[in-house]
């Protein structure tokens, strides 16, 4: 499975450029698990426990946490945490697929190598959003409390902060990993991509006033 993305490693090694992802993936690859491994052996990390024996506050304090996660849920709305690299992924996974590998001009070769590098991801992200998700119901039980713990909730608001970065670093080796594959016209189309997204919150009001062509 790794011979299509074995000779665009050895490309990039002989150019000083393969990432650590790719050498991540080659080495996962070469692995060959047994019969009786699979996600049913696999080891599931524990959920996030709320810490005990904290003192508790009065009656409000739990509207005043209820507060801060509201503002915390504000700041990765703002940016300012990366809740978008939970990147849950299209509902038309395929399609959405053949539309990059359309736009790109992407080879045979190079499609192969991609789904590797998306194998390895998967791989990366499962424990991640696993454990994310234990951290959330651990969150929502503890606000669920009459008077949750403070440090408690503290502690798991950091810690879900930390997954969060953790999943975006993945999604980033990703894409490094990736473009190492293109070629400089594909590179060029990819970043052509990249900005014009970045305009893309400005043509909703272009299209209020007729400057830009109504859709569909």
């Amino acid at each position: 499975m790794v011979a299509a993305l074995g000779d665009a490693v050895v490309m990039m090694c002989e150019n000083g450029n393969a990432s650590a992802f790719t050498a991540k993936l080659l080495l996962k690859k070469s692995r060959r698990p047994s019969d009786s491994d699979g996600p049913a052996n696999a080891t599931a990390r524990e959920p996030a426990k709320p810490l005990a024996g904290r003192p508790r506050k009065g009656g409000t304090m739990k509207r005043t946490l209820m507060w801060m996660l509201a503002g915390v849920v504000g700041l990765a709305g703002l940016g300012m945490l990366p809740a978008w690299a939970e990147e849950p992924g299209p509902p038309d996974l395929p399609r959405a697929k053949q539309a990059v590998i359309r736009y790109l001009e992407l080879t045979p070769e190079q499609v192969a190598a991609m789904d590797d590098l998306l194998a390895v991801r998967a791989e990366e992200l499962h424990p991640l959003r696993l454990e994310l998700r234990h951290n959330a119901e651990a969150l929502r039980v503890l606000l669920e409390e009459e008077n949750p713990d403070p440090f408690a909730v503290g502690e798991l608001i950091l810690a879900g902060r930390e997954l969060r970065l953790q999943i975006a670093q993945v999604n980033r080796e990703f894409a490094l990993a990736f473009e190492e594959l293109l070629e400089p016209h594909q590179k060029a189309r990819l970043l052509a991509l990249r900005r014009a997204e970045r305009l893309e919150p400005l043509f909703p009001a272009f299209r209020l006033f007729g400057l830009l062509p109504p859709r569909g």
